[in-house]
């Protein structure tokens, strides 16, 4: 079953029809032009799909089934992080053409990752004492450090001058 954001594109005429919907008489696109599809050899599948992250990752499957005569194709999308950032796609890819009697199946899996920033993992974790350990003990040789110039300059003071 196709939702309204699934497109199926058989011939020329289909894609022109989306275009004049999209447009819907308000004369926007009026000036914007599709690449040229060779129909007789290709079908051009879509599925507009939108949402937001710092990264997006688009992975995509197409597999041809002449058993049960289907095409389905595999919209796999992971968006990761809380960027304000707002990311779409037409999902298109153009197949070898299908037949008439072949139905057509998109499918599409959306997955929202939070950022990692501020989590605390056992190797975070064991980096954050590493580090915590490491300045207590340059902090304790500048004290120790500061004690030698200490005795350097009481020593040079109470030494005679020749």
């Amino acid at each position: 079953m196709q939702s309204e954001n699934d497109f199926v594109f058989r011939d020329a005429k289909s894609i022109e029809a989306l275009g004049r919907k999209v447009s819907n008489g308000t004369g926007a696109c009026e000036k914007a032009s599709l690449p040229y599809v060779d129909f007789s050899k290709y079908t051009l599948l879509a599925k507009y799909s939108s949402g937001g992250g710092c990264e997006v990752d688009f992975n995509r499957k197409v597999v041809f089934d002449s058993v049960q005569k289907k095409v389905v194709y595999y919209i796999d999308i992971r968006y990761e992080g809380y960027c304000e950032q707002l990311a779409f796609s037409g999902n298109f890819v153009l197949v070898p053409k299908m037949p008439d009697d072949y139905a057509v199946e998109i499918k599409l899996t959306e997955k929202s990752v939070p950022d990692t920033y501020g989590v605390v993992s056992p190797k975070m974790d064991s980096l954050s004492q590493v580090s915590s350990d490491l300045l207590s003990r340059i902090i304790a040789l500048q004290r120790e450090l500061s004690d030698v110039n200490k005795q350097i300059e009481r020593l040079a003071r109470e030494t005679p001058k020749e």
